[in-house]
């Protein structure tokens, strides 16, 4: 078979590819907001509530 010319990628491939990195970064983003809140948490357990401002919510 003789060597074709590279076909141009379909969209449905290009909005995929698009669509997994979105995913991926909001996943990402949203493990590292969780990450922090327990963290948050985590300190705020252990100081007792010490430092933690009234107005920070609950």
């Amino acid at each position: 078979m003789s060597s074709q010319s590279p076909q141009p990628i379909p969209w449905e491939v290009v909005w995929i590819r698009r669509l997994v990195l979105v995913l991926l970064v909001v996943l990402i983003l949203f493990l590292l907001v969780a990450l922090a809140a327990f963290v948050n948490a985590a300190f705020a357990h252990l100081e007792c509530g010490g430092g933690a401002p009234a107005a920070a919510g609950g």
